[in-house]
């Protein structure tokens, strides 16, 4: 775990005033206006471990609409290594939008935080237009 992982899931709860369509439009345009962030860009290797880990939710119901997930690659400035990153939106027994992130080195087994660094920066946009969600479960491996 920590800085040998090559594997981060966080599951994030936003107020209930917000809509899936508005949480997903808040992730599309914080990843399209961050550096080293890109749209889409998923290979073969994204199938290293299945996309549907990717979209399954621990206390929410799953939206089986692939367009209501965000999916990006960060290229690293330096070495240019690249990890995956997904994002998925769901919603909670009261309502509420729940979005589960999960990013992945595509290659070796160590990424010194920078998965978990991969979500935090996303999330950090997004809580600029729609607000800061509460974080619920988080998994590294």
């Amino acid at each position: 775990m920590g800085w040998c992982s090559h594997i981060y899931e966080a599951e994030y709860e936003f107020d209930r005033t917000i809509t899936i369509a508005q949480a997903h439009a808040a992730f599309i345009g914080a990843v399209a206006s961050s550096n080293n962030y890109v749209l889409g860009g998923q290979d073969p290797m994204f199938k290293r471990y299945p996309v549907e880990q990717a979209t399954q939710f621990h206390n929410a119901q799953v939206l089986q609409q692939p367009s209501f997930t965000v999916f990006a690659v960060c290229i690293s400035k330096l070495w240019k290594f690249v990890d995956d990153i997904a994002f998925s939106f769901g919603t909670g027994p009261i309502g509420q939008v729940v979005v589960r992130g999960w990013s992945h080195s595509r290659i070796g087994e160590g990424d010194m935080f920078k998965n978990k660094k991969n979500i935090e920066h996303i999330i950090h946009e997004v809580a600029k237009t729609i607000g800061r969600p509460t974080q619920k479960d988080v998994y590294q491996s």
